[in-house]
């Protein structure tokens, strides 16, 4: 048992051995791979979205690349056919020359991608991009005028809402009926009254305006004190000079 054993692995030594001697040292020379329609290493693709590489190599030789495209060479020459897809801009690919008895030679291209649908989508997305940056733009410049229009509105509200205030107590008949009402408070002889009515119209001027009031028991010259008071407040405020009296 042991005799054949060693035998066994003696065998699977000199089968290893030989296989290296085969395909390791060749004849010392390395494939050749040269390409023909490139500059610079780069290229890009037809309008359908793929580009036909061209050169020579060893005769007989396979050309291959790093992502499954392969070929046999005619002769010298080869042509291998390289695609990208419709989202890649660009890819790189290692190219390789293989031949039995040579050393492997490699070497690396760059493919662009200017396919129809590509260049389609690229510009889709640029207009879409474009349109979404407007749009932006828009909403921005809108938010920042009712920001800008927000505090004015509400300055011009709180001007509106304190001139109509004041002009309730300095214009027109409630300005007068205000003023009368003021001052006849202030008139000590009428000690019970009923609020001043004022009856005429807003729109002319000088105006013309009746100004009643009634007082509960009072005499007439207490009624007269109370009517002289509320000329006093008509003369000592602003209305005075629109009023005939």
């Amino acid at each position: 048992m042991e005799v054949k054993v060693i035998v066994a692995l003696t065998l699977a030594i000199l089968l290893l051995t030989g296989c290296g001697q085969s395909y390791g040292k060749s004849n010392g020379k390395k494939t050749t791979l040269e390409f023909s329609n490139l500059k610079n290493k780069e290229a890009s693709t037809n309008r359908k979205g793929y580009f036909v590489l061209k050169g020579e190599t060893t005769p007989g030789s396979k050309i291959e690349t790093d992502q499954g495209q392969s070929t046999i060479a005619k002769g010298k020459t080869f042509k291998l056919r390289l695609s990208l897809p419709t989202h890649k801009k660009w890819d790189s690919f290692q190219v390789s020359a293989i031949h039995k008895g040579f050393k492997t030679n490699y070497d690396f291209i760059e493919l662009n991608n200017h396919s129809t649908e590509y260049l389609n989508g690229l510009k889709a997305k640029k207009k879409a991009a474009a349109k979404a940056s407007v749009k932006e733009a828009a909403e921005s410049s809108k938010e920042d005028r009712k920001k800008e229009a927000a505090p004015a509105s509400s300055e011009v509200a709180s001007s509106s809402q304190k001139s109509v205030n004041e002009n309730s107590h300095t214009h027109g008949l409630s300005g007068l009926k205000y003023q009368a009402d003021k001052y006849l408070k202030k008139d000590n002889s009428v000690a019970f009254y009923h609020p001043v009515k004022v009856l005429g119209y807003d729109d002319t001027k000088p105006y013309v305006a009746n100004i009643e009031f009634k007082a509960n028991n009072e005499s007439k010259a207490t009624m007269k004190d109370g009517a002289v008071s509320i000329l006093e407040g008509v003369k000592k405020s602003r209305l005075q000079r629109f009023f005939k009296y």
